[in-house]
């Protein structure tokens, strides 16, 4: 499918893959840019985040919430207080159940991360008016939701097919 738009007086034809193209090459841009300086590895970033909003919280809740294996969680935090950014400690009335929150290293962390993300986001968006990031959104919330239901209309065509 191709999208004839103007530009300039002159007419030129999109394909989606060539807006895919383009997408991809923006997401590999972004996470070259946003990727933090210091040390830091996979899924670093998302448990600091998590832990500064949520004090004192259970390892399986956390793991939950980051919507990552408890296995991969387990190996995260153990490079995290390897690294001195967290404490876990089990729960007194219930030996099963491991609290984890930040130590004032992974708070200081946390706040560097966000103030990061913040710069990163005014950069992403900064030159595009109010007007422009409500369109940006809604189209991103529609591809999103486009993916969404081909991705369901395909789970029901397999178990259909059981």
């Amino acid at each position: 499918m191709y999208l004839t738009i103007l530009i300039g007086g002159n007419k030129m034809s999109i394909s989606d893959e060539m807006l895919f193209g383009h997408l991809f090459l923006l997401g590999m841009d972004i996470r070259m840019v946003s990727k933090p300086k210091q040390r830091g590895f996979h899924g670093q970033g998302r448990v600091l985040f998590l832990l500064s909003k949520h004090e004192n919280i259970s390892q399986r809740e956390l793991a939950s919430l980051a919507q990552i294996k408890p296995g991969s969680m387990t190996e995260i935090l153990t490079r995290m207080e390897r690294d001195g950014l967290i404490t876990r400690q089990r729960d007194v009335s219930d030996k099963r159940v491991i609290h984890v929150r930040l130590t004032k290293a992974g708070t200081e962390l946390a706040k560097e991360n966000h103030q990061r993300h913040q710069w990163f986001c005014k950069t992403l968006f900064g030159t595009l008016s109010d007007e422009e990031k409500a369109e940006l959104n809604r189209l991103i919330l529609k591809i999103d939701q486009n993916i969404k239901n081909e991705c369901l209309k395909n789970k029901e065509g397999e178990n259909s097919h059981a």
